[in-house]
């Protein structure tokens, strides 16, 4: 085998490092057009939202979704006891998560009493 002289090897040396920098600049141009296009999704994915039903209202407040951070306080209903024949015929309230509908029918006649008694 025939032994390589000092400027054929430092020819070889500038083909490899030329391949290496041709290599790098694709890799690098590949992840610069990749990042954009997350970049342009991400921005078309939240400024889709505008014309869409996703508001801050409907989001519980302090989360965000999709750029919009939520306003919606939600209401601890929780502890509440009444039923419905506690309420007035026809209105409605919420206990413990769940909206009940009002069975009282002589609420005027409840109230004479309950003052009578006070």
């Amino acid at each position: 085998m025939k032994k390589l002289s000092k400027k054929q090897k430092i020819i070889g040396f500038i083909a490899i490092l030329l391949v290496a920098v041709i290599i790098a600049i694709i890799i690098a141009t590949n992840i610069i057009k990749n990042n954009n296009q997350v970049a342009s999704e991400s921005y078309s994915a939240t400024t889709a939202n505008a014309g869409s039903s996703l508001v801050a209202s409907y989001i519980k407040k302090g989360i965000t979704i999709g750029g919009i951070t939520g306003t919606l306080e939600v209401l601890d209903t929780s502890d509440a006891t009444a039923t419905p024949e506690d309420i007035a015929m026809g209105k409605t309230a919420y206990v413990k998560g769940e909206k009940i509908v009002g069975t009282r029918m002589n609420l005027d006649e409840d109230l004479q009493i309950s003052a009578k008694n006070v």
